[in-house]
C-alpha cells in the first residue's frame, strides 16, 4: 500500500459529502473556490477547499504560487477560517496577497466522513 493517501473524487452512493462552504462562504464574496476530496487508505473521505487566487492579481491557476494549508481547531470545520469580512479574514487576505490557499477538514466534520 502507498505511504500517503490517494486523491480521488468521492462518490459515496449518491450521498453529497460536500456541505456547501464554497458556495455559501467563498463564492458569495467574489472568490473562486474548488472542492477536493482525499480518500485515505482506510476509506475515510477528507474534504479540502482550495482558493487558488484572490480577487486581485493573476487569475491563472497554473502560476507558481506559494501554497498555504489552514487546518481548523477542535469542534469546528474549515468554515471557521471564513466567517469574518474578507478584509478581516486570514484566508482572503492571503489569497489576495497571491497565495494558493487550501483549507482542510479533519475527520468528524460535515465535509469529511467514512
Amino acid at each position: 500500500m502507498a505511504k500517503y493517501p490517494s486523491a480521488r473524487v468521492a462518490q459515496t452512493n449518491g450521498l453529497d459529502i460536500y456541505n456547501g462552504i464554497c458556495k455559501s462562504l467563498v463564492e458569495t464574496r467574489g472568490y473562486i473556490c474548488q472542492e477536493h476530496h482525499v480518500t485515505t487508505e482506510d476509506g475515510y473521505i477528507l474534504g479540502l477547499l482550495r482558493i487558488p487566487y484572490g480577487r486581485s492579481g493573476s487569475k491563472s491557476i497554473t502560476d507558481q504560487k506559494p501554497p498555504v494549508l489552514l487546518q481548523h481547531g477542535l469542534l469546528t470545520d474549515a468554515a471557521s477560517w471564513l466567517l469574518n469580512p474578507p478584509d478581516q479574514t486570514l484566508t482572503f487576505i492571503l489569497a489576495d496577497k497571491g497565495f494558493d490557499l487550501w483549507l482542510a477538514n479533519a475527520r468528524g466534520t460535515d465535509s469529511s466522513r467514512l
